[in-house]
């Protein structure tokens, strides 16, 4: 028997499919990528070389993707990797096929200058490979008492259309809306629509005096995306979204940073959560610290201060002063505490809704409460 590890080709397309069906169906139910994730998988995608392959004479017998983009945070640009379609063919496994794969894929990151990486997944199965439950998600639920109580005065005057059934003209003022967040992957126009597609969502557009005022994508009950020019108007769009759809239930998901969409949900919705929105590695802590703390800093107050954070051994200093954040390499002449983490506890430290470390730090040094967690966030249409 040979074994190959490999990068995927277009030659490799209808293998790659028919494995990843294969055992996704066998372990779970049904799977269809190419209607699941069209952004990877659909007839005009060409992500072949993003799949890392085991090959056994010739055939895959493990398989997992990385997908490279880039986010848009605040004024800075991240690069982010995606983890997806981890599989292993059930009479292939315990041979340590995933292993190789994962540190194949993380080994390129590394090289390519990948700032964070994330995927979905069993917590610690993938904490051998340096991600950690992280970022923050708030999940808003209703239902139709919800609409006939807490939304009874609240005009719903918004259409709701199918985007599939407009034209050129509605899909790029959709796409300049998603453009506008303050934190966004970067997408390409020409595969948006495949990307609001992703996980069998469906894209309607928000219509009211034949101007487009936003759009979102639902799947099943869940809101993957609710993007508006004008978030005043977001309690009729979810209004008039779950009466044109005939939704009993809905759950829309907010990221921390949003402030006033999370006041507006919070008043009228059945119940609320907060959880970790990704499984994370971070490989260059300076540059996400900064991007997502400045963008803290334009929805809340950060209290002065100036830490040391030593994670696996690298110092990385963090100081707020005079309004200005700078992150980076220790000073010679800089005086600060010394906080030491490992990986796995950094991200929790740094991202997560929870950290008993933050808490225990933050009684002696209580700025570290405004400073963190950053509002690390990934949309679940950008992940595979």
């Amino acid at each position: 028997m040979t074994e190959l590890l490999c990068k995927g080709t277009a030659n490799d397309r209808e293998d790659i499919l028919d494995f990843a069906n294969y055992v996704f169906s066998f372990d779970h139910e049904p799977h269809n990528f190419i209607e699941m994730v069209p952004r990877l998988y659909g007839p005009e995608s060409a992500s072949e070389a993003f799949h890392y392959l085991i090959r056994e004479n010739g055939k895959i017998k493990a398989m997992v993707c990385s997908y490279p983009m880039e986010t848009k945070v605040g004024e800075e640009t991240l690069k982010l990797a995606f983890i997806g379609t981890v599989s292993v063919h059930p009479y292939s496994r315990g041979k340590g096929y995933m292993k190789r794969l994962m540190n194949a894929a993380i080994a390129d990151m590394q090289k390519d200058g990948t700032d964070l990486a994330a995927l979905g997944g069993q917590r610690q199965r993938y904490q051998y490979f340096g991600f950690e439950n992280g970022g923050i998600e708030y999940g808003f639920s209703f239902n139709r008492s919800n609409l006939r109580h807490a939304f009874k005065d609240v005009a719903s005057p918004i259409k709701v259309v199918p985007l599939d059934e407009m034209g050129k003209e509605q899909w790029d003022c959709a796409y300049s809306l998603f453009q506008r967040q303050h934190i966004h992957g970067i997408r390409n126009r020409e595969e948006f629509p495949a990307i609001l597609h992703n996980w069998n969502g469906i894209p309607y557009a928000l219509l009211a005096d034949g101007e487009m005022k936003g759009y979102f994508s639902v799947g099943g009950k869940t809101f993957f995306e609710f993007v508006l020019g004008n978030e005043a108007e977001l309690l009729p769009a979810v209004k008039s979204a779950m009466e044109s759809l005939h939704m009993d239930r809905a759950v829309l998901k907010a990221a921390d940073y949003e402030e006033k969409r999370l006041s507006l949900l919070s008043s009228v919705c059945e119940n609320s959560s907060i959880v970790c929105s990704s499984n994370y590695r971070i490989f260059h802590y300076d540059r996400v610290i900064s991007a997502y703390l400045k963008v803290k800093q334009s929805c809340s107050t950060l209290q002065e201060g100036s830490i040391i954070l030593n994670i696996d051994g690298k110092q990385t200093a963090v100081e707020v002063r005079d309004g200005k954040i700078t992150v980076g390499p220790v000073s010679p002449h800089l005086s600060a505490p010394v906080i030491s983490l490992g990986n796995l506890e950094a991200v929790e430290f740094l991202t997560a809704p929870f950290s008993p470390r933050r808490r225990e730090e933050a009684r002696r040094f209580p700025f570290l409460q405004s400073w963190f967690p950053i509002p690390l966030y990934t949309a679940s249409l950008d992940e595979c």
